[in-house]
């Protein structure tokens, strides 16, 4: 939920910083947008994806190199 919050606040916030510093009436709505469209970004790549695959059953870890010659099952 801070996440939602945060991000439009803050682009907001330099949006109506650009709006000041150039005088123009853009910079806040467009830095809303911008700020909900990253931090639905964010929310998605930290909760909306997949898990990875785990281990196999026999305890294995695909993802970690054997360095050992140990024979495997």
């Amino acid at each position: 939920m801070g996440t939602l919050i945060a991000g439009p606040l803050l682009y907001g916030l330099l949006g109506a910083g650009v709006d000041k510093l150039f005088d123009v009436s853009f910079g806040l709505p467009t830095g809303i947008v911008i700020g909900f469209v990253l931090a639905g970004y964010i929310i998605y790549t930290r909760y909306g994806r997949e898990a990875a695959p785990g281990p196999d059953p026999y305890g294995e870890d695909p993802e970690r190199a054997h360095d050992d010659d140990l024979p495997r099952r």
